[in-house]
């Protein structure tokens, strides 16, 4: 059981000033609910709130959440939405990394 979180933490980046060569989509996966992946909803909402209130993490711009390859949280904060463009450089390969390793095991 593995859950993916990926929060994009990169301040003041334009949607225009990054082109990307594909147009990858959570939409992609089927949608499921937190209870029907055992997730906690409560936990959930606790989180989603923490961020959208930018206190306790600050600077987040999306949480999506996978679970046996199905979308159980997608959410935006802070104006950013899907089709917002982020550098995000070296942090492909650290999440790749980690994947690699967590297979591995």
């Amino acid at each position: 059981m593995v859950i993916v979180v990926s929060a994009l933490i990169y301040s003041e980046i334009k949607s225009d000033s990054i082109e990307s060569d594909a147009d990858a989509s959570a939409d992609e996966f089927p949608i499921s609910t937190p209870e029907e992946q055992l997730l906690d909803p409560v936990k959930l909402d606790s989180l989603f709130q923490a961020i959208a209130l930018d206190e306790e993490y600050p600077d987040i711009h999306s949480l999506l959440i996978i679970r046996n390859d199905c979308l159980v949280l997608e959410e935006y904060f802070a104006g950013y939405d899907a089709d917002t463009r982020h550098m995000i450089q070296s942090v492909s390969k650290s999440f790749t990394s980690t994947k690699k390793m967590i297979l591995m095991k």
